[in-house]
């Protein structure tokens, strides 16, 4: 499977790059430091390249993760392909949830920060039909 996070924090994306290297089912991750790379490569997936997962920080410079998912929604929508989306974020607001649980790119859940290997791995595991908080 193929992941990407995003997120502007340079340690939460070592980790991520750390525990994601542990995961034999990951055969393919990116990670993006802001919304504007993210989005720039989002755009030029083609149905082979679009990743499986995606795990996105909300609060970024400039571009923030809102934006990258609405880029997302839109490449769903002109590749005809879904993959699973997961806010990954330290603000446990309810309204910053409710946001994401009715976001239309169609999100699997919220990750609360920190995300170790018990998070990631419930996440790339999870296949209910409810919306995710953990």
């Amino acid at each position: 499977m193929k992941v990407v996070l995003v997120d502007d924090d340079s340690v939460y994306r070592f980790v991520g790059t750390t525990l994601l290297k542990r995961l034999p089912q990951v055969t393919a991750s990116q990670f993006f430091e802001d919304g504007e790379s993210a989005i720039d490569a989002i755009k030029a997936y083609s149905d082979e390249t679009f990743p499986d997962f995606f795990f996105i920080d909300i609060n970024m410079n400039a571009l923030d993760g809102w934006d990258v998912l609405d880029e997302i929604h839109l490449a769903q929508s002109r590749l005809k392909k879904n993959s699973v989306i997961y806010i990954v974020s330290s603000s446990p607001l309810s309204t910053d949830i409710e946001k994401a649980r009715n976001h239309n790119a169609g999100l699997r859940g919220y990750i609360l920060k920190p995300m170790g290997m018990e998070k990631l791995t419930k996440a790339l595991e999870y296949t209910g039909p409810d919306f995710i908080l953990l």
